[in-house]
């Protein structure tokens, strides 16, 4: 994600990424991955709820989900709060309009990047 960037930025928006985990696992996070925009904590998950994103089961079907989406690539160095919560991908312009959104299914389950970055990118010269 981070490769993207500098197109997000060319667009005039950011890129916010919100996790569920303390203060220092999200700066822990932020170093290993060489993240360079905000990166918010919201350990109540009212951010989560607030956007209808989803929950995973527990037992084999977590780590079910854990394999599919290590071998998509996503790597968890620890369980950090509450590894059923799904994420979710929103491009929001200014004035609140959504532009795109995506609420994982099952773990792992992210947008491809050059769907929503070229959307945000055709929302700025076409507002």
């Amino acid at each position: 994600m981070c490769a993207y960037v500098p197109r997000i930025h060319a667009a005039g928006a950011e890129l916010v990424i919100v996790g569920n985990g303390g203060t220092q696992q999200a700066s822990d996070f932020a170093h290993r991955s060489s993240i360079t925009t905000p990166l918010l904590t919201d350990p109540s998950l009212s951010t989560y709820r607030a956007l209808n994103a989803k929950r995973g089961g527990g037992g084999l079907r977590l780590l079910q989900d854990a394999l599919r989406a290590l071998l998509k690539g996503h790597v968890q160095w620890r369980v950090m709060r509450d590894p059923r919560q799904h994420g979710a991908v929103f491009v929001i312009m200014r004035g609140g309009i959504v532009v795109y959104g995506h609420v994982g299914e099952i773990t792992g389950d992210d947008p491809d990047p050059e769907q929503f970055v070229g959307l945000l990118a055709q929302a700025v010269i076409d507002p």
